[in-house]
């Protein structure tokens, strides 16, 4: 772990001087202005998204849910669904982090890490969980069957056969990361690599996307690639607009002065080793020079906190996209989300970064957009940034920083738009390289 700590002194005297200008109503929520974004009455796009999760795309039943909401027995959430549809998600998410981390540390034991071929959950089979195994033919039953067992829900689990380990390819990717500048050299427009453990392979993004430069990767590596063209600089770093909460919650705006730019909030922390506080939001939202000033949620907001964050708290390279924004109080920090669709969401625990999978259900809240989608790599490297993790939620202006989550559970901070298998995703740091990089603790209470 590297340890991280601010010296109090100065932090003090930034807080004496930033304290004096917080607003006196500081302590009663108060919001000024709702979320832009309203309910997509697309029956296409309804119909796109109830797929994603095993859900009726019939169309009379659609255009009838559409029809007839009313917020209590029809509800949206990302997309139309009925009050017993949300259970059954519910549920099925909350079954899955808990048990999909135990079958993988199983799967790992059992087999182990030389045979075991990832895993990913499709959501869209009704959340089926798919274990990978390196030469399946050739494993003992009871140990297949303990993995499943583990799940406690063995008609949910199948396992494939997997030609390559996860570890091979780990190993491969760590290696193609530390000769990034390398392929610069030799003019290779690498711009992005990730695991593809749906099809136990690497995926690579060129730029120039010529028979020569997979070859070379062939030559070195042997046939272990899928591969893209990419536009050069595809990653986007968001930003927009405001609302103004007391005490401050996660998917809100904030507005740094110093930069020129808006952010949105994305949870709030504690350093472990003093009694400072802090509102976590993306890194590359910093500006320049030793002290930058924050307003939530801005400058000309007649209701507004100023805050400050200091350039020795901001990382924005290697696993982590963040920085630390100084919070004179605890009693203004708050473990919630300001969430459009079903009102206010609370944060009860934070994923470990073993935790996640492919397949996992995931949401965003931010100052401009809420909207949900699954994990799509847990591995995606560019450039100068590893280990981002990369999902289908939406994500438009205003969004770098915004709380990533699902089920109470804290997943990171958007950092904004990436490409993967010929598209464009979203990507986010996830929350325990943030935690581990500046030695904080969320508060979840």
């Amino acid at each position: 772990m590297r340890k991280y700590t601010l010296k109090a002194a100065s932090f003090l005297l930034i807080a004496l001087i930033l304290l004096t200008t917080f607003q006196t109503n500081s302590f009663i929520a108060v919001a000024e202005q709702s979320k832009e974004n309203n309910r997509n009455n697309s029956e296409d796009f309804n119909s796109k998204k109830r797929e994603e999760y095993g859900l009726s795309t019939d169309a009379f039943t659609i255009r009838k849910l559409i029809e007839k909401y009313d917020g209590e027995k029809i509800i949206y959430e990302d997309f139309y669904m009925t009050v017993e549809e949300k259970k059954e998600l519910d549920s099925r998410f909350s079954h899955q982090n808990e048990f999909v981390p135990k079958v993988k540390e199983k799967a790992k034991e059992l087999l182990t890490e030389d045979d075991f071929g990832g895993l990913y959950v499709s959501q869209e089979e009704g959340g089926i969980l798919y274990v990978g195994v390196k030469n399946l033919n050739k494993k003992n039953n009871d140990r297949l069957n303990g993995i499943k067992n583990e799940y406690k829900d063995e008609t949910k689990v199948k396992f494939i056969d997997m030609k390559h380990s996860e570890k091979e390819l780990t190993i491969i990717l760590d290696k193609i990361q530390n000769k990034w500048s390398t392929y610069a050299i030799k003019g290779i427009g690498l711009q992005y690599t990730s695991l593809d453990t749906i099809n136990n392979k690497i995926e690579i993004g060129l730029i120039n996307n010529t028979a020569e430069a997979q070859q070379l990767f062939r030559d070195e590596y042997g046939d272990l690639f899928i591969f893209y063209k990419t536009e050069p600089s595809v990653h986007k770093e968001e930003g927009d607009t405001s609302t103004y909460v007391n005490p401050m919650q996660g998917g809100t705006n904030l507005h740094n002065y110093t930069a020129g730019n808006n952010c949105s909030a994305g949870f709030a922390a504690k350093s472990n080793a003093e009694n400072l506080y802090w509102m976590v939001t993306a890194g590359h939202c910093y500006g320049t020079g030793a002290l930058n000033v924050v307003y939530h949620p801005t400058q000309s907001s007649t209701n507004k906190l100023t805050l400050g964050v200091a350039v020795g708290n901001v990382r924005n390279s290697g696993k982590v996209d963040a920085m630390l924004i100084g919070v004179g109080l605890r009693s203004q920090l708050s473990n919630k989300l300001y969430y459009q669709y079903v009102g206010s969401k609370t944060l009860t625990s934070y994923a470990t970064g073993s935790s996640e999978y492919v397949g996992q259900h995931v949401c965003i809240a931010s100052r401009s957009n809420d909207s949900c989608g699954t994990i799509l790599s847990t591995s995606l490297n560019y450039d100068d940034q590893t280990d981002i993790t990369a999902a289908n939620y939406t994500a438009i202006p205003g969004d770098s920083g915004g709380t990533i989550f699902g089920n109470g559970v804290l997943f990171g901070v958007h950092e904004g738009d990436q490409q993967l298998s010929g598209s464009t995703v979203e990507g986010y740091t996830q929350v325990e390289n943030i935690l581990t990089y500046f030695d904080i603790s969320p508060i979840l209470d």
